[in-house]
């Protein structure tokens, strides 16, 4: 399941356009940011620069921007909005978290 989370996550992220810092929506900050991350290394429970695990990294990334996730993937799973935002899957937007069923 965090492979496929993960794995999904760095799919949305490469297709991402990357533009200029002061026209960047926010979902594109939030990928710039993760993709920044690449080289960290992996560490079993690790949520900051010093090493991530997949939904560590997720907790980080979106925490920088002022979204709270929770800790683990099986509690992430059950997210349906952040910051206010309710994330559905029949219009899906980049950095969506969706769990298949």
């Amino acid at each position: 399941m965090r492979k496929l989370l993960a794995a999904t996550l760095v799919f949305t992220l490469l297709l991402l356009p990357i533009s200029s810092l002061a026209a960047e929506p926010i979902g594109q900050q939030i990928a710039r940011l993760a993709l920044e991350q690449r080289g960290v290394p992996f560490r079993f429970g690790g949520e900051s620069p010093d090493g991530f695990d997949a939904s560590g990294l997720l907790v980080y990334v979106f925490g920088q921007f002022g979204a709270g996730l929770p800790r683990t993937t099986a509690e992430q799973a059950t997210v349906t909005a952040v910051r206010g935002v309710c994330l559905s899957l029949p219009s899906p937007c980049p950095l969506d978290l969706i769990q298949p069923r």
